[in-house]
């Protein structure tokens, strides 16, 4: 990560994405992020496969990807609800009926609209 001072302003250089972004803006995103961290190790920490599926590990198991939307929609201004956003509310629905075995395909088959939310965010051409 590389600083540089340009327009009065500092930038944080990213080599992987050559993104530059003012550094209070960088420093908003991960303070907005971190929810999404807690959450993410709190699934990591409390998810054993062997646990009665439930109401609670559907929420822990989503929480993740709504805090994402959040941070998503937040940053954003709701622009991207049939987007980036709306992918991953695809994604946390899924996730929930991933935790019973009964509703196994009927969370698989929301990686469809998940995918096509994100295709059509991006404008991503398929060969």
């Amino acid at each position: 990560m590389f600083l540089r001072y340009l327009d009065n302003s500092f930038y944080v250089l990213s080599p992987h994405f050559f993104l530059s972004f003012p550094l209070c803006q960088s420093c908003a995103l991960f303070f907005s992020l971190l929810p999404f961290f807690v959450s993410t190790a709190l699934y990591f920490y409390l998810w054993t496969p062997d646990l009665p599926s439930s109401i609670t590990s559907a929420g822990v198991k989503s929480a993740p990807t709504i805090l994402l939307v959040a941070v998503v929609l937040r940053w954003n201004g709701g622009q991207s609800v049939l987007g980036v956003a709306g992918g991953l509310i695809f994604s946390a629905v899924g996730d929930c009926c991933l935790v019973w075995s009964e509703l196994f395909l009927h969370g698989e088959c929301l990686v469809c609209p998940f995918a096509a939310c994100i295709v059509m965010n991006f404008d991503l051409k398929f060969c």
